[in-house]
Formats: structure tokens, sequence, C-alpha cells
């Protein structure tokens, strides 16, 4: 599995990032926060750094709805490629690094 890596942007007026999204090549999701001042919706700041083997459902939400099977073949994370995880509801973004 290859390693991705995003950036979390928090976007009112002037961008900021806010933590790192990453799957390892081991399949292990880590959700990491750069600083102390914004929290992404269901990770709570007291806790820096997350760690999990499956995606954790606030990331899931910001994925396009599976059941249209718009990309079948894609896994989750990947299309936060294509659509930056972006909601209506905030001014999260991820974007993806190299």
């Amino acid at each position: 599995m290859n390693r991705m890596y995003f950036k979390i942007i928090y976007r009112n007026g002037t961008a900021r990032d806010i933590a790192e999204f990453v799957r390892e090549e081991n399949g292990e999701f880590v959700f990491k926060y750069l600083q102390n001042e914004t929290e992404f919706p269901g990770l709570p700041l007291e806790n820096k750094e997350y760690k999990s083997k499956t995606l954790w459902e606030p990331i899931m939400f910001r994925i396009p709805n599976t059941l249209r099977n718009q990309f079948p073949a894609t896994p989750p994370e990947e299309l936060l490629e294509k659509t930056f995880g972006k909601l209506v509801t905030d001014h999260f973004e991820f974007l993806k690094q190299q």
C-alpha cells in the first residue's frame, strides 16, 4: 500500500495548517495536530496524535457517498485527493502533499 500524506488546512480568510493526515505503507492512519488553536471536528485537541487501523468517522463523513458507486475501486481515503474533504458546514480542507 502506498503512503498518502495530507495537510489539513483551516481556511477562513487566511489558510492555516492545523494537522497532518497520513496513511502509512502498513495501512495505519495517523492524524497529528500541528498547533493548539483549531480543533478538527470529532478529534479533540487534548490528544495531539491519533492512530488507527481504520479510518475515523469524522474523516469518513467528508468522503462522497460510496453508495453511488462512482469510484468503486478507489479506497475512501484516496477520494480526499479528488474532493479535498470539503463540506459546506466548515472551513477544513485536505491538501495532498508529495
